[in-house]
């Protein structure tokens, strides 16, 4: 009798045993897996131009981001140079704009820059920089270049397109943003800025959003 009570117990040990062998079985199927891909996108900064203006004899001109009032289209004649655009000096062969002081905050650049200008006269490649100057007098040997020396050529009479690259860095409240341009060709040319809707000599910007 004692026999027979022990092989019951065991029956019912493994009956329990087994019972809860499957409910883990039904409850680890029960879980489904997932897998989804996730897409971070970074909202791409927003381009902006920033126009050429000034007279010829005007040193440094103005870069604004709204066209100029006065349409004309300005001329100055670049005789050619050995030097690049942090250490040229002489007006005769170089030329260049800022903007107004930067507002509190500063101007966050993160994306490719572009210069666009216009020459006549010649062939020979125009060279630019861009600077960063911590105040609107600053000469620009004690600017910190951002971009360039980089050059851009084209037919004559054609815009020239100089690709400055991708610029990462912010100009400080008080600060301005300057563009030189050199000729370092062979011969003089003219280069010629302002603006017409033929003729939109400017910046072209990526500014962080």
């Amino acid at each position: 009798m004692r026999r027979v009570v022990l092989f019951a117990a065991l029956l019912v040990l493994v009956g329990l045993s087994s019972a809860f062998a499957a409910s883990f079985s039904t409850q680890s199927e029960d879980v489904a897996s997932f897998t989804t891909d996730v897409s971070i996108s970074v909202p791409a900064s927003p381009a902006l131009s920033y126009y050429l203006s000034g007279e010829d004899d005007v040193l440094p001109g103005l870069i604004a981001p709204n066209p100029p009032q006065d349409a004309s289209v300005n001329s100055k004649s670049l005789d050619p140079g050995d030097l690049g655009t942090e250490a040229q000096t002489d007006p005769e062969k170089m030329h260049s704009w800022q903007t107004t002081a930067a507002p509190a905050g500063g101007l966050v650049l993160a994306g490719p820059a572009t210069a666009r200008i216009f020459r006549n006269g010649g062939s020979d490649a125009v060279t630019a920089g861009l600077f960063v100057c911590p105040a609107p007098a600053t000469i620009t040997s004690a600017c910190t270049r951002i971009a360039g020396d980089a050059s851009g050529t084209g037919p004559n009479g054609a815009e020239i397109q100089i690709a400055l690259g991708n610029v990462s860095t912010t100009v400080p409240a008080g600060g301005v943003l300057r563009l030189v341009v050199v000729n370092r060709g062979a011969a003089k040319y003219n280069l010629q800025w302002g603006y017409k809707t033929n003729r939109e000599s400017r910046l072209d910007l990526s500014v962080a959003p």
